[in-house]
């Protein structure tokens, strides 16, 4: 599944939120790719801001929903102002205990402003036993000139994207 973002205000909101059976810390990584392939930059817990602040992780939050938002955490990308970077992987990871099983259900929410744009989850059977999983791509369409978002779900291992 690919889908055409196109965000009125440049920005877009990428909202995360679980339910996990056990207590894990999970973190959302944003990798940023240049159109090489080599990586340029990445957000995250550790990192809160990233490709001069046109990604921006909303913090790490260890024990589930509890910010105004609803979400779990959140990564904002301003797609006017990422210059070189043509591809963002979204990783989801499970930090400290356990692993992406025990969650029954991890959802991202796509927005622009207060605008959702697609919603896209992914299962413990679609993640097994794993440490970590590739939930999706944004990247440059060369042929449209217009930011996509796939979902990839490719669960791999690995506590956090590096």
């Amino acid at each position: 599944m690919s889908i055409e973002i196109h965000p009125a205000s440049g920005e877009i909101e990428f909202g995360f939120k679980w339910h996990c059976t056990e207590h894990i810390d999970i973190d959302v990584s944003a990798v940023c790719f240049l159109e090489t392939g080599n990586l340029k930059d990445a957000a995250f817990y550790n990192q809160l801001s990233a490709c001069n602040g046109s990604v921006v992780h909303g913090g790490d939050l260890r024990k589930g929903k509890g910010k105004a938002s609803g979400y779990s955490e959140t990564v904002k990308v301003n797609i006017k102002k990422l210059g070189q970077v043509t591809i963002i992987a979204f990783v989801v990871s499970a930090y400290t205990g356990g692993n992406l099983g025990v969650c029954d259900s991890i959802q991202c929410d796509i927005k622009d402003g207060s605008t959702l744009l697609t919603d896209i989850s992914m299962t413990s059977k679609e993640t097994g036993s794993n440490t970590s999983c590739v939930l999706g791509l944004l990247y440059l369409n060369y042929e449209t000139s217009c930011w996509n978002f796939k979902k990839i779900i490719k669960p791999t291992t690995g506590r956090q994207f590096a």
